[in-house]
């Protein structure tokens, strides 16, 4: 879940960056617009791109907190997944085919 939020936190900033850079193009373009027509349809799509980078800000908020909390103790994170590691083990030890070799052969 963590390494998950990670991923979509860094997704969510570069889609919101994105947005945020065709903002000033979005400008240019309605400065240099021939018309009321063309003028609508660029207002049409730096509104659809508002709206985008609206949504891509709210999912990356939605997992700032975890990616926060993950990065400020990731010596716990780190202790946590070895600690898995060995349960998953000893798990496949207990759950596995066991079987004894004798020591000594007579």
């Amino acid at each position: 879940m963590i390494e998950g939020s990670r991923q979509q936190y860094k997704e969510a900033d570069e889609a919101v960056k994105m947005h945020e850079k065709k903002e000033t193009d979005f400008m240019h373009k309605l400065e240099f617009a021939r018309d009321k027509q063309e003028r609508n349809k660029i207002a049409t799509e730096f509104q659809r791109s508002r709206r985008a980078r609206r949504s891509a800000k709210d999912a990356k908020q939605r997992v700032e907190k975890i990616v926060q909390w993950s990065d400020a103790n990731n010596l716990t994170l780190q202790k946590m997944r070895g600690l898995l590691r060995e349960q998953e083990k000893m798990e496949n030890y207990l759950d596995g085919e066991r079987h004894y070799t004798d020591r000594v052969k007579e």
